[in-house]
């Protein structure tokens, strides 16, 4: 699963692209995935797993028309990313900011961003409060 890694004041904060994707089809319904890859900037091949594994979750519709392939929110859908809004703005995220730091980091892999570097220097939250 891709995903990127946002550092706020005290903690860094991994979200995962389906959020990000998610969020980017309610906001922009009626885009085919070419326009939401230019977006988002997640790879083309990652955007039409994201686009199955929605779909058979329920979470996105996919309409035909003619010749390209258009993507919208189902209601249960809307749920989910009212509630991932929600969440971020729980975290402190700017939801303005998301794409823009997507678009910005979108080469770098969490691991090379947090390699060689200890706990202490990275900030990460214990699993304990992690899992609270």
């Amino acid at each position: 699963m891709g995903a990127i890694k946002m550092k706020t004041d005290r903690k860094i904060i991994v979200i995962p692209d389906f959020f990000i994707f998610l969020r980017v089809v309610d906001i922009n319904p009626n885009k085919s995935v070419t326009e939401l890859q230019l977006m988002t900037t997640i790879t083309y091949s990652h955007l039409h797993q994201l686009k199955k594994t929605l779909k058979d979750m329920g979470l996105i519709e996919i309409i035909k028309d003619s010749v390209r392939t258009l993507l919208v929110t189902t209601e249960k859908g809307k749920k989910v990313v009212e509630k991932i809004n929600a969440l971020l703005i729980d975290l402190g995220i700017n939801e303005d900011d998301l794409l823009e730091y997507r678009r910005n980091t979108k080469h770098k892999s969490i691991r090379d961003t947090v390699e060689n570097k200890s706990i202490e220097e990275t900030d990460v939250l214990p699993i304990e409060q992690i899992e609270q």
